[in-house]
Parts: structure tokens; C-alpha cells; sequence
């Protein structure tokens, strides 16, 4: 098993790499999370209007709103696009062509292809929705492609959202492991993102460390 973790770290510090290298570009550009639960929210072009004057290039929206894609586009904001877990097991299944699909209905129907930069497939399946976790890395699979095959797989990168506890052990970095309930996912999981050149993607929150812990954090 420390054998099979060990890959998977080396797989995951290739991914990173590749990652990094690809957002070379980026280190000047600041991006938020978008969501759209909650009471008296501003209409998606005000939101979005807010970005820009603040500098925002960058969103991640959690789930493909039709309301919210053109209007991000539309301000010049650059997208990652959440694929919600409940589609999982449909883009598992449908192969290419039902990921094509979906992908042109569900996306590029409401926001052009130059605006995507990410897919973010499913989010945090691994710590509390284990009934997708056979249908992620599947469903990556068959949305790499349909980007293949729509010509966008050099623009659009495809990868999934986890949440921390990902990581069975991070401290110190040197004593890093995966939990070893995730691998038989991880393992095609990391493999699919180094082939690809997309990045490993990690939902953390240090402002809850520092605020529990600010002496030492």
C-alpha cells in the first residue's frame, strides 16, 4: 500500500507541475467562487460588472447557469465550470458523444468556448458522495473526449474538485499520503491529469486555520 500511495504522490507532483507550467501566465490574475444560494443577490451582469471593476478575471461558477454563463463571458471573465455530481453517473455512462452533448446543451450553449478554461467535475465526491465516486474519473474521460473531438481539449482542461481530507496525512509535507479509501480512484484519476496536462484541484480554506490558530498559522 505505501508502495501504491508512493505513485500516486509522484503522479500528483507531475500534475502539479504540468499544472504550474501551463498558468505560468496567470500568477497576476485573481479569480472567486461564484455561487447563487442566497437571498437578494445582485442579477449575474451586476455581479459580474463588480469583478471587473475589481480586477477580477477569473470565476468558478459550481454548477453550468444559464443565467450566469453569458453573463460572466459577456464581462470578459475567463470560467471554470462546476459539472454537478447528480450528472455523474449520465456522463459516466453516455460515452463521447452523450459528453458532447451535454458539454454543448449544458455550456458552450450559453457561453463561448474562449471563455472556459476549466471543467470541474464533480466536487468533492470522495469525502461525502461515495454512490459517484465509480462515475468520476469515467465521466472525465468522456468529457476530455468530447473537448477532444470538438477541438477545445488544447483550451478547456478537465479535472475534479476534492475536498482536503483528500489527504490522509499533509503534515509535515515530507509525511504526505493520500487516505487510502480514495486510491482505487486517485490512481486513474492521477494518471488522466498528467496525460492531459490539467491541474490536481484541492477546496481549502486557511483563513478557518488562521482564525482558530493565528499564533502559529
Amino acid at each position: 500500500m505505501a508502495t501504491r500511495t508512493s505513485l500516486c504522490l509522484r503522479l500528483l507532483l507531475v500534475a502539479l507541475a504540468a499544472a504550474a507550467v501551463a498558468a505560468a501566465g496567470d500568477q497576476a490574475k485573481v479569480g472567486i467562487c461564484h455561487g447563487r444560494v442566497g437571498s437578494s443577490l445582485p442579477p449575474p451582469s451586476a455581479a459580474a460588472a463588480l469583478l471587473r471593476q475589481n480586477g477580477v478575471t477569473r470565476a468558478r461558477l459550481f454548477l453550468p447557469d444559464p443565467a450566469v454563463l453569458p453573463a460572466f463571458a459577456a464581462a470578459g471573465i475567463d470560467l471554470m465550470v462546476g459539472v454537478p455530481n447528480e450528472n455523474l453517473t449520465f456522463l459516466s455512462a453516455s460515452g463521447p458523444e452523450g459528453a458532447a452533448q451535454w458539454l454543448r446543451s449544458a455550456v458552450l450553449a450559453h457561453a463561448p468556448a474562449e471563455h472556459v478554461r476549466y471543467l470541474a467535475v464533480g466536487n468533492e465526491v470522495l469525502y461525502n458522495n461515495q454512490f459517484y465516486a465509480p462515475h468520476l474519473v469515467p465521466a472525465m474521460r468522456n468529457l476530455h473526449a468530447a473537448l477532444v473531438a470538438l477541438g477545445l481539449d488544447g483550451k478547456v482542461k478537465v479535472s475534479s474538485a476534492h475536498a482536503s481530507s483528500v489527504l490522509a496525512s499533509s503534515y509535515p509535507p515530507s509525511a504526505g499520503a493520500f487516505d487510502t479509501a480514495s486510491l482505487p480512484v486517485l490512481r486513474p484519476m492521477l494518471r488522466f491529469l498528467v496525460d492531459t496536462g490539467a491541474p490536481f484541484m484541492v477546496n481549502t480554506y486557511p483563513f478557518i486555520s488562521y482564525v482558530s490558530d493565528p499564533a502559529n498559522v
